[in-house]
């Protein structure tokens, strides 16, 4: 897990990445649409199972995240962005173990 913290934060930067708990992370995506947030993401994610790969670590990696743009969203407080994005995430891991099948 640590590793995988250490590879986002190499990625986003250290300031736009916390720890939400267990193997959540939230990462601040500044000045991005929706659409170019998620394909940062996918980078983030397509360079970690390379640097995996070719460390011959023998973990399979499966991320799974939930974009909201805030910017179109109205809240009060944390809990009206976050709840949406964890929504999305939940959503894309139920569609990713149903490929996986």
């Amino acid at each position: 897990m640590t590793g995988v913290a250490r590879m986002m934060a190499d990625f986003f930067g250290d300031d736009n990445i916390c720890r939400l708990g267990g193997d959540e992370f939230l990462i601040l995506i500044p000045d991005k649409t929706e659409e170019e947030a998620e394909n940062m993401l996918e980078e983030a994610c397509q360079k970690m199972k390379e640097t995996f790969k070719e460390q011959n670590v023998p973990i399979r990696l499966s991320v799974s995240y939930g974009v909201v743009e805030v910017g179109k969203l109205p809240f009060a407080a944390v809990s009206d962005i976050l709840e949406p994005t964890d929504r999305k995430m939940y959503t894309k891991k139920k569609e990713t173990h149903k490929m996986k099948r």
